[in-house]
C-alpha cells in the first residue's frame, strides 16, 4: 500500500542540495529507499521561498516569448537530471462555473482512479492538500484489457495535507483525487526509469473492481501506432511487427504486434503464433482481443 509518513522535520533543504542529496545517496531503482529519503522531501518543503522563484523565472521566460516547463496546463518540471525530475502541481477547488467544472475535472484527474507506472514521492507544499481515496492490488495478475476483473484493496481516505509525504509504488497503489477546498500545491520527486517505456498504466472502476481504460503512456502510445498498420501495410511493415513480435520486453506490445500480423497476413497466423510466446498468448486469445486492449484516455 502506499506509505503515508507525517514526518516532523525542522531542517530546511535548498533544491540544489536536495537533489545532491538525491543523486548520492538514494538508490531510485528501490522503492524501500525513496521512502527512507522521503524526510528529504519534507525538509525541501520546508523552503517556502525557492518554488516562488522558480515561477518567477518561468514567467520571465514567458515575458520573452520562450516556451514554459509544462507538463499540463497544472504540472510544471522544476527539476530535470538524467536520472529523476521533479515537479510541482496545483490543485483547484472546485469552480463556481459549473459550465467548466467537467473540463478541470479531467485536467486534474479529479474522481479518476489509476495508478502510475512509476514510483514517486510527493509532499504537500501549500494549501488545505486534496484528499483521495486509496487501493493497491496486484498487476502480475493482470493481463491488462479493459472490462478486465481486479482484485483490488480499498485502503480507505486520506488527505495531502501540509508536510505530509506519501510515497506510490509502481503499478501497485492506486488513487482518486478530489478536489481541496482551497487552491493546494504538492512536490513529486519522480524516477526516470526503464520501466517508463515498458509498464502500462490504468484507470480502474473500484466498485465494478475492474480496468475502465488505459492512461496516455508510453505503452498505450505504442498499441495506438501499431493498430495503424492494421489499414495501411506493405511488406516491411510484416518485418518490422515480427522483429518487435519476437523481441520487444512489453508483452503487450508483443501481443499487439501479434493481433495486427493475424489481421494483415491471416493465412500465416498459425506461424506468427508458434513464434509467440506464452505470455502474448495469454494477452491475445480470443475473448480478450474481443474485450479491447486498454487505449490512452487522459492523464494524470
Amino acid at each position: 500500500m502506499a506509505v503515508i509518513l507525517d514526518i516532523d522535520v525542522t531542517t530546511t533543504m535548498s533544491l540544489e542540495d536536495y537533489t545532491a542529496f538525491i543523486e548520492d545517496n538514494v538508490n531510485l531503482r528501490d522503492f524501500d529507499s525513496l521512502v527512507e529519503s522521503a524526510w528529504g522531501l519534507r525538509a525541501l518543503a520546508n523552503d517556502r521561498q525557492f518554488l516562488i522563484d522558480f515561477y518567477h523565472g518561468e514567467l520571465r521566460q514567458l515575458s520573452e516569448g520562450k516556451s514554459p516547463n509544462l507538463l499540463s496546463p497544472q504540472s510544471m518540471v522544476f527539476f530535470r537530471c538524467p536520472r529523476f525530475f521533479m515537479r510541482a502541481n496545483i490543485w483547484m477547488p472546485q469552480n463556481s462555473d459549473a459550465s467548466q467544472r467537467d473540463n478541470e475535472r479531467k485536467l486534474y484527474a479529479y474522481d479518476l482512479p489509476h495508478d502510475h507506472n512509476f514510483d514517486f514521492v510527493t509532499v504537500g507544499y501549500a494549501g488545505c492538500g486534496y484528499p483521495t481515496d486509496l487501493y493497491s492490488y496486484d498487476i502480475t495478475k493482470v493481463v491488462g484489457y479493459i472490462g478486465e476483473t481486479v482484485e483490488l484493496e480499498d485502503l480507505g481516505r486520506e488527505r495531502l495535507g501540509p508536510g505530509r509525504v506519501m510515497a506510490y509504488k509502481a503499478n501497485r497503489d492506486i488513487h482518486t483525487q478530489f478536489e481541496p477546498e482551497q487552491v493546494s500545491i504538492s512536490l513529486n520527486l519522480i524516477p526516470i526509469l526503464e520501466r517508463l517505456v515498458r509498464a502500462p498504466q490504468f484507470v480502474f472502476d473500484p466498485e465494478a473492481r475492474k480496468i475502465v481504460a488505459g492512461v496516455s503512456d508510453q505503452v498505450g502510445s505504442r498499441l495506438f501506432l501499431l493498430d495503424f498498420f492494421r489499414h495501411m501495410h506493405d511488406g516491411n511493415s510484416v518485418d518490422i511487427l515480427e522483429r518487435i513480435l519476437d523481441q520487444h520486453p512489453c508483452v503487450r506490445t508483443r501481443g499487439q504486434a501479434l493481433s495486427v500480423l493475424e489481421a494483415i497476413e491471416p493465412d500465416e497466423s498459425e506461424r506468427f503464433r508458434m513464434r509467440a510466446a506464452p505470455d502474448v498468448h495469454a494477452y491475445v486469445r480470443s475473448d480478450l482481443v474481443h474485450a479491447g486492449y486498454a487505449r490512452q484516455k487522459g492523464g494524470m
